[in-house]
């Protein structure tokens, strides 16, 4: 395990700090001036091998013996002038520096009741200090046949051996089957996939029995060992104060480079023990060390405090995450040197995975070693120097009694990291045990605990990425001169365990794209968001090309995208593109000549078609109708309308299947007005066109009605034999009340009687006893009661003399105003609603002629009050006078269905309307793009297609089985390319008439 110098010297410290501060910069540009890269490599008869990432925003190095950032040495160009070991955030800045030769995994174990430790982290002191440099861990597998025999062991493969199969593998030199292929590495990946685990193959031999296993953007892999006596100063046989514990590391990095992933850094360990005995009190440690730094300055750096800029944080204890925070020094002069971003980050350090401890649990973090003092009172509570030899290390790392109490957290950083401790465990012979920790960089703690879930969620599920949503499926079909394009919903039902909903919808919309070759280029012609316009289906006639071709070819794809996710600085995220799935080709073509189309009618379902007596669907192009109309449901509404000068019909045309809809208004030629000159029957055919534009049918709407010598008006007659006089408003001046809900007729007049017959009194809610009448409705026409509730309704509402409306009644009852007993008056009137007119019995004038505002009525009757009111036996007759004869739609609803296509008997026009294209063909090289092709068009949906030369030679027999189109690739029938001359295609229909067409072959260079 690494000391860091300042902990060293911490009883210097508290009583001499400037003389310890300009020691410790002597003793770090001491070591940058002296320290040459080969000296860290502490291996006989060989040297470290290292890899720096590629990918991630962490640039970082990594040793084949585990250790760090060491001997990463890079130029630093500042005013100093001398190289340094550096790792940086963000990649290419300098202001993250990895702690040079100090930073790893640490293991610390009880073997045999002797306290041990393998540290691949290389440790150096200077003058005045006389420690020299060792190191635990070398690289290599323990029970290599290859390496040296250790005679303190008894037993062959636990030294050193300098195999060039023990490097630091980056899986970005190795293709999808694990061979290098960038040239400059040995073998191998060494991670393949054994029995759906991925699991480190020792044999180099033996790797391609299994596919490789990549699980990051970048996955870097080492393995190394402790065994090897020779690599520890300290060791001094058996009793000395260091020995191997016989553990052998296999090491992977994991590192990303888009998204989230790419501000997180993964390092797993599996640790196995190869030591043939018992392990116990086991702690493993990792030592980040990493220093903020502004700019490669080191004289900036100290003035500007930087070294005492982070403060540590332990987060929620569940998460296994600490974290240190920039501090604010009150002094912005040190942000100008800031660059990469605003501020420094926050940057989080976490076990994902830890052993299983005595309780039968993962550990977790157990402790956070922020800073350690350097002496330590031994059993006998003597005070000993922290010399390093594997009982001291061991007891100072794992709680051991303090000189001093540890300070508490927070506590500011001497601007690096903690130490991350995970303990105690147990580990058999021949088992192993996995850690798994994380870097996060992080704007702030908000943005670090999304990441620490993000990332938690990745490795818990075997490193699942975040997903576009699924590919959806695509179909397209061949219209004349446009193509149908359809898919499924099957991407929008889309979810994604590593991004919550939470943080970004999986589902945000299609994205249409279309091209004239198959490998492009490819351009937007449409895109649909959910919550929107969100369609699955898509009428190209390509308007941005000047409208698609028939029989050319073109290439659509069509891609699910995700809203990606704002706060995990994650981008939005489409699918792949599969060919045949939402990769498709598409030909715009039309039907065979002898496939026509045939019309369809309405069946009636619900409401009255009165004056309209029959509703079609007629096709326009065949293609379009036969591919597209024929097999659906469409159901068409009729109604009524007027703007109180003309008669219309609304219709609305709807397709429950593909969703769409179009609506259209018919104008008849009917006034609301009639006048001599204009009377007379009114028939004929109304159109709705082009339904819903797809260039496919017509529906025809058929009508007869009658247009009347004189304007519409209602004519009421009180019949009373005490002579009521109650006025009945039909109309105003101008007869607007009867036109704005428009009245249905029958050819000539029609009268109805309302008959007010005996009542009684009824009590309402407690307010008082009101007497009334009962009413009815006849038709005079037929004799026969109207039903109230369907055919016509009466509402009476009841209004104080205060002008007060108290509450509607809606029965068949006509009240009489009067006096309650309290001596308040209150007045009731009431509005007659049938056949879609309105007519109001104003007996106490609510209307314009009291001055007050109606209550009842949108219009104003001018009638003075009532005098007399109506008595049980007294009749209103209402007769319709005027305006349209006939009886308007009222709430029509048809289903309409199309005919279904017709085979027609092939024609000798027919088959003269063949055409053969291009013509002439001319074959050139690299004139003529894509596969050779010759088209033959409007052909009926059978026929033989036989080519001959002039010399009636027989060069190529086609039979055409479907569509109106066939290709010929240009070969004869031995599989040749038909040379340069002019041919002749008979052509026969399955009921034998034929035609002969001539056309030209040019084959040139």
């Amino acid at each position: 395990m690494q000391v860091p110098s300042q902990r060293l010297l911490r009883p210097y410290t508290s009583r001499k700090p400037a003389i310890v501060f300009v020691f410790v910069v002597c003793m770090i540009l001491a070591d940058f001036l002296s320290i040459p890269g080969e000296a860290v490599a502490q291996i006989p008869d060989g040297s470290l091998f290292r890899r720096v990432s590629r990918l991630s925003n962490f640039e970082f190095a990594i040793h084949n013996n585990g250790l760090l950032y060491g001997d990463h040495y890079g130029q630093w160009a500042d005013t100093v002038g001398f190289s340094v070991i550096t790792s940086y955030w963000p990649r290419g800045s300098y202001h993250m520096q990895g702690l040079y030769r100090n930073a790893g995994p640490v293991f610390l174990a009880k073997k045999a009741k002797r306290f041990l430790v393998s540290d691949p982290c290389f440790r150096e002191l200077y003058p005045p200090m006389t420690w020299g440099p060792f190191i635990h861990t070398v690289p290599g597998r323990i029970g290599d046949p290859h390496a040296d025999y250790d005679p303190e062991f008894q037993g062959n493969g636990w030294r050193y051996v300098n195999d060039p199969d023990y490097i630091v593998y980056s899986s970005l030199d190795y293709n999808d089957k694990g061979v290098d292929v960038s040239g400059s590495n040995y073998n191998d990946w060494p991670i393949r996939s054994v029995d759906g685990e991925a699991m480190y193959v020792a044999d180099p031999l033996g790797r391609a029995k299994y596919p490789a296993c990549y699980r990051s953007d970048e996955d870097l892999f080492c393995v190394f060992k402790d065994t090897d006596t020779r690599s520890d100063p300290l060791y001094k046989g058996p009793a000395g104060p260091s020995v191997p514990i016989g553990l052998e590391f296999q090491q992977t990095v994991f590192t990303w480079g888009t998204g989230p992933g790419k501000d997180i850094v993964l390092f797993q360990y599996d640790v196995w023990n190869k030591s043939g005995a018992e392990l116990d009190s086991c702690y493993f440690i990792f030592a980040p060390q990493l220093l903020l730094r502004v700019l490669g300055n080191l004289a900036v750096e100290f003035s500007l405090g930087k070294f005492r800029q982070t403060r540590l944080h332990t987060a929620e204890p569940w998460r296994n995450l600490t974290y240190t925070q920039p501090l604010d020094l009150g002094n912005p002069a040190w942000a100008r040197y800031w660059t990469a971003t605003p501020r420094p980050p926050t940057v989080g350090f976490c076990y994902l995975e830890t052993p299983i401890g005595y309780s039968g649990s993962q550990l977790g973090l157990t402790r956070v070693i922020m800073d350690s003092i350097d002496y330590y009172l031994d059993e006998s509570g003597q005070i000993q120097s922290a010399q390093p030899n594997d009982s001291i290390f061991y007891r100072m790392l794992t709680g051991p009694r303090w000189l001093g109490p540890v300070p508490p957290s927070p506590t500011p950083m001497d601007g690096g990291a903690p130490m991350l401790q995970t303990g105690s465990f147990s580990v058999n012979p021949e088992r192993k045990v996995r850690i798994c920790t994380a870097f996060i960089f992080a704007d702030d703690l908000t943005h670090l605990l999304l990441l620490h879930d993000f990332i938690t969620r990745v490795y818990r599920s075997g490193f699942k990425r975040p997903s576009p949503p699924p590919v959806p499926r695509l179909a397209v079909q061949g219209l004349d001169r446009a193509l149908r394009l359809s898919w499924d919903d099957n991407a929008e039902s889309a979810m994604d365990e590593i991004i919550p909903d939470s943080l970004g919808a999986p589902f945000l919309g299609y994205r249409l794209l279309r091209a004239e070759r198959k490998e492009g280029p490819y351009r937007e012609i449409g895109r649909w968001v959910k919550d929107s316009a969100l369609i699955h289906e898509y009428l190209d006639r390509g308007d941005q090309i000047g409208g698609l071709k028939n029989n050319r070819h073109y290439y659509y794809r069509l891609l699910s995208f995700d809203a990606g996710s704002i706060q995990l600085k994650l981008d939005p995220m489409e699918c792949g593109v599969v060919d045949g799935v939402n990769a498709q080709e598409g030909i715009p073509g039309v039907e065979p000549v002898d496939v026509s189309a045939t019309e369809g009618y309405g069946v009636p379902r619900t409401g009255t078609l009165g004056g309209v007596t029959g509703v079609r669907i007629v096709p326009r192009k065949p293609t379009n109708y036969n591919r597209l109309i024929v097999g659906k449901q469409l159901t068409v509404e009729i109604g009524a309308a007027t703007d109180g000068v003309r008669y219309s019909l609304p219709v609305a045309v709807s397709d429950s299947v593909s969703g769409r809809a179009q609506n259209a208004v018919l104008d008849l030629g009917l006034y609301v007005h009639g006048n001599p000159s204009i009377a007379g029957v009114k028939e004929g055919m109304g159109w709705v066109r082009d339904v819903f534009g797809l260039d496919g049918a017509d529906i025809a709407v058929e009508y007869h009605f009658e247009q009347l010598s004189e304007p519409f008006h209602i004519e009421p007659t009180i019949q009373s034999g005490v002579g009521a006089d109650v006025p009945v408003i039909a109309a105003d001046s101008l007869g607007v009340t009867g036109v704005q809900l428009v009245t249905p007729y029958t050819t000539g007049d029609r009268a109805l009687d309302l008959e007010l017959l005996p009542g009684g009194d009824q009590t309402i809610l407690g307010r008082g006893v009101f007497p009334y009448l009962t009413v009815q409705v006849r038709d005079l026409g037929t004799g026969n009661l109207l039903t109230w509730g369907t055919d016509w309704t009466i509402v009476a509402t009841v209004v104080a003399d205060t002008g007060t409306v108290w509450f509607p009644l809606t029965q068949a009852r006509y009240y009489f105003s009067g006096t309650l007993s309290n001596g308040s008056r209150w007045e009731i009137g009431h509005l007659l609603k049938m056949n879609n007119s309105a007519i109001a019995f104003d007996a106490k004038d609510r209307g314009k002629g009291s001055g007050k505002k109606p209550p009842l009525f949108p219009w104003a009757s001018t009638h003075q009050r009532a005098t007399i009111e109506f008595k049980g036996g007294d009749r209103v007759r209402l007769r319709w006078k005027g305006g349209v004869g006939g009886t308007f739609p009222r709430e029509a609803v048809l289903e309409l269905t199309a005919g279904t296509p017709e085979k027609r008997e092939v024609t000798a026009e027919m088959l003269e309307g063949i055409r053969i294209v291009p013509n002439p063909f001319m074959v050139r090289d690299g004139y003529q793009s894509g596969e050779k092709k010759l088209y033959f068009n409007y052909l009926p949906e059978e026929c033989t297609i036989r080519i001959y030369t002039v010399s009636l030679d027989r060069v190529k027999v086609l039979e055409h089985r479907g569509g109106s189109r066939e290709e010929w690739d240009l070969k004869t029938e031995g599989g040749e390319l038909v040379a340069s001359q002019m041919l002749l295609a008979h052509i026969e229909a399955s009921n034998g008439l034929t035609v002969v067409k001539k056309f030209a072959v040019v084959v040139g260079k």
